[in-house]
């Protein structure tokens, strides 16, 4: 998604990246009861799948901004001298613009 923000342009770009943004906003403890009725109706208090499921759907919107500032530092044109040299879209992500954000991608993970 960070990468997708920072490289590509589409329609409602900055519409959904300030809705993803606003997300962070709202307060965990605002959040603690709703996320417990929903638990309780779908049984999945005190498991590891519902920490998992919390802790990642509040940590995305955070994780796609850091991304995003990171491979918005990548020169777009190291990506499109590649592409002239005759690599694929794909293989200039993974060989050029991959390996330069990798520790903004290790800081995210």
């Amino acid at each position: 998604g960070g990468y997708a923000f920072a490289r590509y342009r589409f329609r409602g770009k900055s519409g959904m990246f300030l809705g993803l943004m606003l997300t962070r906003t709202v307060p965990g403890i605002a959040m603690s009861l709703p996320l417990f009725f929903v638990y309780a109706r779908l049984g999945i208090i005190d498991t590891h799948f519902g920490m998992i499921l919390v802790y990642v759907a509040l940590n995305i919107p955070f994780t796609i901004w850091l991304i995003d500032g990171f491979f918005r530092q990548v020169p777009k044109d190291l990506a499109e001298a590649a592409q002239i040299d005759g690599c694929t879209r794909w293989q200039a992500f993974w060989q050029v613009e991959f390996p330069l954000a990798r520790p903004g991608i290790a800081s995210a993970a």
